[in-house]
């Protein structure tokens, strides 16, 4: 049976980078934990942050979701789950312009998506990777997404003003060319949301 010893002596091995060691006790402490139904989401941070630690992004996510489910005002969980998703972009930035590395990237953004993590930065960097890539359909659905959001976000804006040009789409450009002169572009105010 496994006792508080047992977590201190894994809070003692995570403490000396010995992520390994920790994860495996912690893990075999979930699994009698789960077996008699008293999930905690402590144990589901402890793994995440073994898995986070140890550079394994998606185990960690994957645990951080299952502990924000459990307990989802608990800041501390929230905060793990911030820098878990901030390691993932990290990843996609990293990814971003290597043709070998595509598929890594739309599975790490489908799996922000899925978790509802998408930010405007990771949005934004999808963009670039679509455009860089030559993916103008996939790139234009993302920067209207984003422009329906905020009709006068500059960047977003020159993007899509570039995608029409070469597309010699007429109409969106002057669509595009009319909302950059209107003082809402010069002078942008933020939204109160109701």
């Amino acid at each position: 049976m496994k006792t508080l010893c047992d977590i201190s002596r894994a809070k003692r091995l995570f403490d000396e980078k010995e992520y390994e060691k920790a994860l495996e006790i912690y893990l075999e402490i979930y699994q009698i934990a789960l077996d008699s139904g008293t999930e905690t989401s402590f144990l589901l941070y402890q793994i995440a942050l073994c898995f986070n630690d140890s550079h394994q992004i998606m185990e960690a996510a994957t645990y951080i979701n299952k502990a924000l489910a459990l307990d989802p005002f608990n800041l501390s969980v929230e905060l793990l789950a911030m820098t878990i998703y901030d390691n993932i972009m990290v990843d996609i930035d990293h990814y971003l312009y290597k043709a070998d590395k595509r598929d890594n990237v739309m599975e790490l953004y489908n799996f922000c998506l899925i978790n509802g993590r998408v930010t405007s930065n990771l949005e934004y960097m999808m963009v670039k990777h679509h455009l860089h890539f030559n993916e103008t359909t996939k790139a234009k659905y993302l920067i209207d997404n984003a422009l329906a959001r905020n009709p006068y976000d500059k960047e977003y804006l020159v993007l899509r003003k570039n995608i029409a040009v070469e597309e010699n789409d007429t109409e969106k450009l002057e669509e595009l060319e009319t909302k950059t002169k209107t003082k809402e572009f010069n002078n942008p105010r933020l939204k109160m949301l109701s």
